[in-house]
């Protein structure tokens, strides 16, 4: 081969590297949509975030449950029982006096009004004397009481003369028709002055007491009383 048909060739040569070098700078900048001196975007890394363990110095504070509590239901007041009211106790009741419609007969003598039965329930004990303000009978003798209707006698207080140091003994006795009577008291023994208190509990309309002894009857043979109180809660 001839000198001139390689130098041909190696322009030949020449040529297409030079049409390639061009044609790959033109190229690359439209492909890659910008200048050739700039980078290209880096891909972004995607950084795993390491799950956090709770340290054991550390723990977690927990939640606090509210636990809703159920309202008590009151218990309910029980209601009182009423006390009944008591029935109001009566104050007794003397019924052996004039003022509450009592009657007396007996004693002697009756032409002395100021020693007369009535003494027996005229409701005063005190202001008597050795000749006024008592009732007086005969030992042996009785002065009857009759109330207005019949009773429950709770008990009889009787008030014997008592201005020296005589002393007496009788009886008390209780009826319902002044026919049958019935011995309640019985002090036909003994000594027994001034204020006497006795309970019989008997019913009664009429009541009498009779004197059987006076320990100064050596001149007196009488009964004295001052008072004769009959009482009662129930009228």
């Amino acid at each position: 081969m001839e000198t001139k048909d390689i130098v041909m060739i190696f322009g030949i040569i020449a040529g297409i590297v030079s049409v390639g070098a061009v044609l790959a700078f033109v190229i690359y900048p439209l492909h890659d949509g910008g200048d050739k001196n700039d980078s290209p975007t880096p891909t972004p890394t995607l950084t795993q975030t390491p799950s956090v363990i709770p340290s054991p110095l550390h723990s977690p504070i927990p939640t606090e449950t509210h636990i809703s509590t159920p309202t008590p239901t009151p218990t309910p007041t029980p209601t009182p029982t009423p006390t009944p009211t008591p029935t109001p106790m009566l104050t007794p009741l003397n019924v052996a006096l004039a003022s509450n419609g009592a009657t007396v007969s007996g004693g002697y003598p009756s032409n002395q009004p100021e020693r007369d039965p009535t003494e027996l329930i005229d409701g005063q004990t005190s202001g008597y004397g050795g000749y006024n303000g008592y009732a007086q009978s005969l030992l042996g003798k009785p002065m009857t009481i009759k109330f207005d209707k019949i009773y429950a006698i709770d008990n009889v207080n009787v008030l014997l003369w008592d201005l020296d140091t005589r002393y007496y003994q009788y009886k008390i006795e209780t009826s319902l028709d002044n026919s049958t009577w019935t011995l309640v008291v019985d002090k036909t023994s003994g000594e027994w002055k001034s204020w006497q208190n006795d309970t019989i509990g008997r019913d009664a309309k009429y009541i009498r007491i009779i004197g059987t002894y006076n320990s100064a009857d050596t001149w007196n043979e009488y009964l004295h009383v001052v008072e004769l109180e009959a009482y009662t809660s129930i009228y």
